[in-house]
């Protein structure tokens, strides 16, 4: 996983540790590439799912990189906690 979203990988690890859905979807993506499918018909199965699950991981990672998210999570990030 780490080589197929190589250049994102600090917004994976971010979101993996932020964001329950993604973390499901990463879970399930690095679940089935641990399969070793038995015969041609689970292989063509496992193969579509893991490019939905590709596309989808893509798809958070793009939103993730927005000036628009990026923007209001430093803004999150540096508010002065007041007591």
């Amino acid at each position: 996983m780490a080589e197929r979203f190589a250049k994102d990988f600090g917004i994976l690890i971010r979101l993996y540790g932020t964001d329950a859905v993604f973390t499901e979807i990463c879970s399930d993506y690095l679940s089935l590439c641990a399969m070793n499918p038995s015969n041609d018909t689970e292989r063509k199965q496992v193969s579509e799912t893991l490019e939905g699950l590709e596309a989808e991981i893509a798809t958070q990672l793009d939103v993730a990189r927005t000036p628009e998210v990026l923007s209001a999570e430093h803004v999150s990030n540096n508010k002065v906690k007041r007591e």
